[in-house]
């Protein structure tokens, strides 16, 4: 299932056009060619090994981007079903179904942002509205305060970035997404995801810049990375926090 929504979001995010709308009119189709897919052209991963990463009739070939978006998305899915395999939940399915819903959405911000360094309104809104249902399942009203209040600092504190840099160095999509992980992950592990993103968005803008692929002051898309922090915060935050906590404290 993760492979087959990986397959969707290729298409959702090369068919994104000028004028900030997705055609998804028509079947899939070669980017050279244009020739249409036929069904077992078009197997989550199983087509693209079985075709050597190549059309199957003009022979060009097909970006490896595919299938790594097709491989990541079947092992997050995976790793998102594995943890309810021992867990006892009255809501055990409609909780899984939010979570892997809210992996969806997440990785059509990376993927947007990566691509085009736009993070849609629709898909932070959709992530806002699933972070709702995800908490009313096990969050009194305090809490879910809490986290509101949260979601509200963390974006003040983009939005800050935001004016000081005048938005060259962070969008406001960025405002937005930091207020979906503030509300989503609560305080400990919002500050987390946040050291994660800047860290390893330090990280790979100086390789970028060392391998002279970017350009110092060229703006790099962060939204993949609060995402990538946001994710890792989520599923082993608390684990990280409690051994900090201790050892440290």
């Amino acid at each position: 299932m993760g492979a087959s929504v990986g397959s969707f979001l290729n298409v959702l995010v090369g068919r994104f056009g000028e004028k900030g709308k997705v055609d998804l009119s028509g079947r899939s189709y070669c980017d050279s060619c244009r020739r249409q897919l036929r069904w077992w052209e078009n197997i989550p991963l199983i087509s693209f090994l079985a075709l050597r990463g190549r059309c199957f009739r003009c022979h060009s070939p097909i970006p490896r981007e595919y299938f790594l978006v097709e491989l990541v998305m079947g092992l997050v899915y995976l790793l998102a079903a594995h943890q309810f395999l021992s867990l006892d939940f009255q809501f055990l399915n409609l909780k899984l179904v939010l979570e892997l819903l809210i992996i969806t959405f997440l990785a059509i911000v990376f993927l947007f942002d990566f691509h085009y360094q736009i993070i849609p309104d629709w898909a932070v809104f959709s992530l806002v509205i699933l972070a709702c249902g995800y908490h009313y399942l096990n969050s009194s009203i305090f809490q879910l305060l809490k986290l509101v209040l949260t979601g509200l600092v963390a974006a003040g504190f983009f939005f800050f970035l935001y004016l000081v840099t005048r938005g060259r160095g962070m969008g406001f999509g960025d405002v937005k997404l930091a207020f979906f992980l503030g509300f989503f992950l609560g305080p400990a592990r919002t500050i987390l995801a946040l050291y994660w993103a800047f860290l390893t968005g330090a990280v790979v803008g100086v390789i970028l810049v060392l391998s002279r692929r970017y350009r110092w002051r060229q703006p790099i898309a962060f939204g993949p990375f609060l995402v990538t922090g946001g994710l890792l915060s989520w599923w082993w935050g608390e684990m990280v926090i409690n051994y900090l906590l201790g050892h440290y404290f």
